[in-house]
């Protein structure tokens, strides 16, 4: 195992790994309803472990591509997001899953809660996709200038912070985005 300097953690060979991959990547990792853990990777791949790590089961998802992060919503939901504009969410804490139309084939990289009910995901070309934690709808807007934008951070009061290519970006002061 390689040490990490200044840190009393260690870094062991992998414990989950995609098959069959030049260049595997496991992209999201959330704590889940119930202490589960839950990954998303490419390919359509995900992982779940109940056991805080020690065990990992390979769940197939109904989408085949890339899932680049999750945003667990509590009661059992799970949002995963990914290429293309590819949102797919989980009622039972992973274990069944169903396709979201987000209206966009824009990859999603990053999301944020805003507020008590809203999500803010983010991604390429500046894309913002702002829904109720119901996500039955959602409501597109583009801010190509802020290039491909990884995270956000909603930071109360109406204003958010987002991450990306450019940098740290505040696009937004006292309104929506």
């Amino acid at each position: 195992p390689a040490t990490i300097p200044g840190c009393s953690m260690r870094i062991f060979p992998p414990v989950v790994m995609l098959d069959a991959e030049d260049d595997p990547h496991l992209n999201a990792i959330a704590r889940l309803d119930g202490g589960r853990l839950f990954i998303v990777a490419e390919r359509g791949a995900s992982f779940l472990s109940d056991d805080d790590g020690a065990s990992w089961t390979r769940r197939p998802l109904p989408y085949d591509g890339s899932m680049f992060g999750l945003e667990p919503l509590g009661e059992g939901r799970v949002l995963a997001y990914g290429l293309r504009g590819n949102a797919l969410v989980s009622d039972d804490n992973g274990e069944n899953w169903r396709e979201l139309d987000t209206g966009t084939d824009l990859s999603l990289y990053g999301a944020a809660r805003i507020g008590s009910d809203g999500l803010l995901l983010v991604g390429a070309n500046g894309l913002l996709l702002r829904t109720s934690l119901a996500l039955d709808s959602f409501e597109q807007q583009a801010q190509e200038e802020a290039g491909i934008l990884a995270d956000a951070l909603d930071l109360g009061g109406d204003d958010i912070l987002l991450l990306g290519e450019l940098g740290l970006q505040r696009p937004v002061q006292g309104g929506q985005p």
